[in-house]
């Protein structure tokens, strides 16, 4: 009886791990498949590191730069099996990239590593690889890290306005059907569209945000004209706006963002989205004052951040100081600190500037916000974003911004 019993022990324990060791013999042979390849040998590619495939934001940034990058070896790009979205990475990698992908993060960084230290490599990371980051934050010093990290190589990159590396995305015929998966969620085709995207997650939840914010912004869309897709974690509120579902394909996603007349967005991936569709973005709540997005149609509203102790809001140069003593990090905000939502106002006066914005075709800031942007070192790559901060914004807050 006990034999038979550990036999079964031993048979669950084989059935319980059998399938991870099938995963590692898969990244084994497409570690073998990239050492024997006959351009490896020669070396004749180019190994294209440190892309974070899981991360929205980081697709469409280093994706972009992937294709961009002008090189006469063959480009490989070393990703894991986690994409955040499918259709995007098969769009900006056909005909010019080869794809190699592992299951496992460790296997992924292990050959990484080798690649870097024996083959020609270029790292297309818009940010720390994942054992730098997590180091950075518990070691307190990843704002001075994250200087070193690759987003200024990256903005630098491409000109304003100009889309023509990117490849085309949608077919006429995957674009009539993709608007008829659209109208099934209740967006029609007959009428523009506002994506507002909602952040709710455990990591980095001090860039989380909540939908009642959007209320007025969402009622002055309606009123005129437009219609409102929820994305993100819009799900988890209670509400009849159509909501783009958890479990919708790819394209889908992609096409939302392709086909809106603006969004409106948490500090997040999607926030990106005019890098390669070209779209006005207003990024709320933003965390990262300086952290604007890339293109000239873009709007930021920063997320103020309250002084306990004097009940205050800190100015440009104490968030400054707590930056650079690692008091604010993507993780976390010291104690003595609260951060402020932007309020349902704040966010409206921003969806109107921006409509005006786009009614005129015309983006410039109608502040002059060089007090703000010089006081950032003339390599900052706030010098490379070609977004500014909300007008209203900016004028309601100017003596925090400039001080």
């Amino acid at each position: 009886m006990y034999l038979l019993k550990k036999f079964r022990f031993i048979l669950l324990h084989i059935k319980n791990i059998l399938p991870d060791y099938l995963l590692i013999a898969q990244d084994l042979i497409v570690i073998l498949s990239i050492l024997t390849e006959k351009n490896t040998r020669k070396n004749q590619s180019v190994f294209l590191l440190n892309h974070r495939s899981w991360g929205f934001g980081h697709q469409l940034l280093e994706l972009r730069y992937a294709r961009f990058i002008k090189t006469n070896f063959r480009k490989v790009l070393i990703t894991t099996k986690v994409f955040s979205n499918d259709f995007l990475h098969e769009k900006m990698t056909d005909s010019c990239i080869k794809t190699f992908r592992f299951n496992f993060l460790f296997t992924y960084q292990i050959i990484s590593e080798y690649l870097r230290k024996n083959f020609k490599s270029i790292d297309i990371g818009a940010g720390l690889d994942d054992l730098s980051y997590w180091k950075a934050i518990e070691w307190n010093c990843f704002n001075r890290v994250n200087n070193f990290s690759n987003h200024i190589k990256i903005y630098k990159s491409f000109p304003i306005n100009n889309y023509e590396d990117l490849p085309c995305f949608f077919s006429k015929a995957e674009e009539s059907n993709l608007f008829n998966e659209l109208s099934n969620i209740g967006i029609s085709e007959n009428s523009w569209f506002c994506v507002i995207h909602i952040r709710k997650n455990e990591w980095s939840s001090l860039r989380n945000t909540n939908l009642k914010t959007f209320n007025k912004s969402i009622q002055h869309i309606y009123n005129e004209g437009g219609q409102v897709l929820l994305t993100g974690e819009a799900s988890s509120f209670k509400n009849e706006i159509p909501t783009m579902p958890k479990n919708a394909s790819s394209p889908l996603k992609l096409f939302a963002l392709a086909k809106q007349k603006f969004m409106l967005a948490s500090s997040s991936g999607p926030s990106h989205t005019s890098f390669i569709f070209n779209v006005p973005v207003i990024v709320t709540n933003n965390f990262y004052w300086f952290g604007y997005s890339w293109s000239n149609k873009d709007s930021s509203l920063p997320r103020l951040i309250l002084n306990r102790d004097d009940d205050k809001l800190i100015n440009f140069s104490q968030y400054s100081n707590l930056l650079e003593s690692d008091c604010i990090t993507y993780e976390r905000i010291d104690s003595k600190f609260e951060i402020i939502d932007n309020s349902e106002d704040e966010i409206l006066s921003s969806v109107r500037n921006k409509l005006n914005e786009i009614k005129i075709n015309n983006f410039e800031p109608t502040i002059n916000q060089n007090g703000f942007r010089s006081r950032f070192p003339k390599d900052h790559y706030i010098h490379l974003m070609n977004s500014k901060i909300d007008d209203s914004f900016y004028q309601k807050y100017r003596f925090l911004l400039e001080n």
